[in-house]
């Protein structure tokens, strides 16, 4: 992803309900990872609604 080598462990943070979200710190800055939950995402319409719910929350 090109955000540079991880510095130390990532950390479990709050933030999302279905997905897990991890502090994670590197060489090129602070980022905050969702790791998106697999059986969530196997659902045929779960990548476009990730996707609305993604562009909503950034007011697009």
């Amino acid at each position: 992803m090109k955000i540079g080598n991880i510095v130390g462990a990532p950390k479990p943070i709050s933030g999302s309900v279905l997905h897990r979200m991890y502090a994670m710190e590197t060489a090129q800055g602070k980022y905050a990872i969702k790791a998106l939950n697999p059986q969530i995402m196997l659902r045929p319409v779960a990548m476009q609604n990730y996707i609305n719910s993604e562009l909503i929350s950034d007011g697009l």
